[in-house]
């Protein structure tokens, strides 16, 4: 068994050696979004069909008898076991920012951090009537204009008898206000600072200074008049509030709570339309935000090709055991074609369409290429791994286990090549192109005989 081993390993090497090629010709040719995800969708669907006639219907078409059955529901229960654990072990990856592997769950993830922030935005702002003075239909005028400050402990915010030219929402940590070198008051997350200054065009009344570091968003005064400018409604509302209702700024009786939190609730609504998508340089910001994106990605790159690596181990053990029962198996004979070419269809895409993100992201070519190379050594290793596995267990439990190791790669499939292929090439091409990879790969089954 020592030799299949070794042909198990070169099988291995012939299936992930696509990675590196992929991302070579991602790297050099920057080929246009569309054609990306073109071979994004067809290599999904080969793989499906790899998956579909190589896996999933050997163990089906038996099970008319009492062993088949068994082993159909082995498989059954590993696909469902292997979807649900790639997808917790997904979302893990995701949280420490391997989420930025692919331009689709880029988004995906972004696009929720971000409705989740301007959800606890709009909550600090609806406690101000000055606010809440915005129609929630419209708040999207203020949000995008919003933007984000941190000030160092014992830093000031400004000074007072100075021009108001800013606005504050407090999001962590505390402000100090001083009148003369008094003391007035401590405000914290949640409060809103300098409204008043810009509500009637006087000089600040007090000094705001952060006690600790303090995150905030700002609006400035030229955002501000652009929004009095643009919408008649809001400079309305600035007048009336300006013009001797300020004292009511600050009220939190009941009435108030329940109007507030109706208005963030339907401003939360009213901003949550289409999907935000990051921009070369969002991305880029977010890379070096996460300290440890470099390690989530290489393991979120690796969890997406355990699964087929471990398959594939497995399907060259099951060739060689049907053809040892009849003759001597031979290198060329043993090699699983179809779910060969189908993994290497799917491969050069993925590495492809992977590689320019993460060159979008600020990586180096050498960087990209070295992980690459490095999921050759780790995929080789793993195709040997299910090869061993199948030969020390018991049949019900070897399919059990490719059937964990199928639900995976589905659910990957579904989570995230077909995503990314749907967000560089449309749905008008991500249809056909996606049947043009399964019938493909169908169609060699045919060849192979």
């Amino acid at each position: 068994m020592d030799d299949f081993a070794l042909w198990a390993l070169i099988i291995g090497i012939l299936s992930t050696a696509s990675l590196p090629l992929g991302s070579i010709l991602g790297m050099t040719f920057r080929p246009r979004a569309t054609i990306v995800g073109a071979l994004a969708a067809f290599g999904g669907g080969a793989l499906l069909a790899a998956l579909s006639v190589e896996l999933v219907a050997p163990t089906m078409m038996n099970a008319n008898t009492e062993e088949g059955k068994n082993l159909a529901y082995a498989l059954l229960i590993g696909g469902i076991l292997g979807g649900v654990f790639f997808w917790i072990l997904d979302q893990m990856l995701n949280a420490k920012g391997g989420y930025l592997r692919k331009t689709a769950t880029a988004i995906t993830f972004m696009s929720r951090s971000r409705t989740r922030q301007m959800a606890t935005l709009l909550e600090k702002l609806s406690t101000s009537q000055f606010f809440r003075s915005i129609p929630p239909d419209q708040v999207e005028l203020l949000i995008h204009r919003l933007k984000p400050v941190v000030f160092n402990p014992s830093e000031v915010m400004f000074r007072e008898g100075t021009k108001g030219e800013s606005l504050y929402v407090i999001e962590t940590g505390r402000v100090a206000l001083t009148r003369e070198g008094r003391e007035i008051g401590t405000l914290s997350a949640g409060d809103i600072i300098g409204e008043i200054a810009l509500l009637t065009d006087q000089a600040r009344t007090a000094t705001a200074k952060a006690i600790d570091a303090v995150k905030a968003m700002e609006l400035s005064r030229g955002d501000f008049e652009t929004i009095c400018k643009s919408a008649p409604f809001f400079a309305n509302a600035v007048r009336e509030l300006a013009g001797g209702r300020l004292e009511e700024l600050g009220r939190k009786d009941a009435a108030t709570a329940e109007h507030s939190i109706r208005w963030a609730s339907e401003a939360a609504l009213a901003i949550r339309k289409g999907v935000h998508v990051p921009t070369p340089a969002d991305l880029h910001r977010e890379a070096h935000a996460q300290s440890g994106a470099a390690l989530a990605i290489w393991l979120g790159i690796t969890l997406d090709g355990i699964p087929e690596c471990f398959v594939l181990g497995a399907t060259v053990l099951d060739i060689i055991h049907r053809q040892a029962a009849g003759g001597t198996p031979t290198l060329a004979s043993v090699i699983p074609y179809t779910f060969l070419i189908g993994l290497i269809l799917s491969n050069v895409p993925e590495a492809l369409s992977s590689s320019v993100g993460m060159l979008n992201q600020g990586w180096k070519k050498w960087k990209v290429l070295m992980l690459w190379m490095s999921l050759v050594v780790i995929g080789s290793i793993l195709t040997m791994v299910g090869f061993w596995f199948g030969e020390d267990v018991p049949h019900w439990l070897e399919v059990g286990a490719e059937g964990m190791a199928a639900g995976a790669m589905l659910t990957m499939i579904a989570q995230t090549m077909i995503p990314e292929a749907v967000h560089l090439g449309g749905p008008n091409i991500v249809g056909l192109s996606t049947l043009a990879g399964f019938l493909m790969t169908v169609a060699f089954k045919l060849v192979e005989g």
